[in-house]
């Protein structure tokens, strides 16, 4: 990886975004929430993998939201689970990634930069998926890559 080179977000292209698991679950006599009564936990995860020849980085976010009742955090049975994953061209590639024996390794900017889209992204894509369900009033919090991704 070249030191000199630059990360700029305006040679990424999103070439495609996949949901491949959309599923809320709701195994309580519940058909509304209150954000009184209830609150919910975040789990998010993010996996990138490389395909070297297209110049293209995928990035896997899985997201898991459980409600709590706020009076005890007791589990209410009601969940959701996303992955969606996003497929990256990146024009300038070959200056901010570095392949050596099966290891990869991604300039932190444009890691940082895929990981802020593809949050943002899922954060609208998840709001749009529970509208008319149990989980209608869910928003995916603002958050900086820092507190997304332990580098």
């Amino acid at each position: 990886m070249s030191s000199n080179s630059k990360f700029n977000i305006d040679l990424i292209r999103i070439d495609e975004i996949t949901i491949t698991n959309a599923a809320i679950d709701n195994r309580s006599e519940l058909s509304s929430l209150s954000h009184i009564e209830h609150k919910f936990t975040l789990e998010s995860l993010f996996n990138a993998s490389i395909n070297e020849s297209k110049k293209k980085i995928k990035i896997l976010f899985t997201c898991k939201i459980n409600i709590l009742s706020n009076s005890n955090d007791q589990e209410l049975g009601i969940s959701g689970h996303f992955d969606i994953a996003y497929i990256f061209f990146i024009e300038n590639f070959d200056d901010l990634t570095t392949i050596n024996n099966d290891n990869a390794d991604i300039n932190p900017d444009l890691y940082s930069g895929l990981i802020d889209i593809a949050y943002s992204t899922s954060r609208g894509i998840i709001y749009t998926r529970c509208l008319g369900t149990i989980l209608k009033n869910i928003i995916l919090p603002v958050q900086s890559t820092t507190n997304l991704v332990e580098h």
